[in-house]
């Protein structure tokens, strides 16, 4: 019994972090799954998934999000459209490329914060430090390994 248990466990997992993927997502809706009630009521019975102790087994949090999205009538209509599956694709895309980013930076017209706006507060690096900055991209992604140039300029 525990292996049958152990696998169902398994395929559902699997299926569930299957539905990270847009592509998979639309072909589901074009092939008309989406719109079978028993497939539907699937989708319904897989929401276990979202409760904390199976959730800690997920590693594609993403199908979590569209699982509850395809919940909703109109959601499931709209994944027959490509274009909504390159809008989840482009906005997954997005939180992978930023979601360790910190917070977004202002943008230079902004006043500082109060708390940051006297500099003196904001300790600097110790005089005489001989420790090189890491290089800053072009694009503004650090690259710790890349210290800089001979002359002590960023290498782009």
């Amino acid at each position: 019994m525990r292996t049958a248990n152990r696998g169902r466990f398994e395929l559902e997992l699997e299926f569930v972090q299957a539905l990270a993927n847009p592509f998979y997502l639309e072909n589901l809706a074009s092939e008309g799954l989406l719109e079978d009630p028993a497939f539907i009521n699937y989708l319904n019975y897989l929401q276990y998934w979202r409760e904390r102790d199976y959730a800690r087994f997920i590693v594609y949090p993403h199908c979590l999000h569209y699982l509850e999205l395809l919940q909703h009538e109109q959601f499931r209509k709209e994944l027959k459209n490509p274009l909504t599956r390159m809008r989840l694709e482009h906005y997954q895309f997005e939180h992978w490329r930023t979601w360790r980013s910190g917070p977004p930076v202002p943008p230079p017209s902004a006043p500082p914060p109060e708390d940051q706006a006297d500099e003196s507060k904001t300790p600097g690096p110790p005089v005489g430090s001989t420790t090189p900055a890491p290089a800053i991209s072009r694009r503004g992604s650090l690259h710790p390994g890349n210290i800089g140039s001979a002359n002590g300029t960023p290498a782009p």
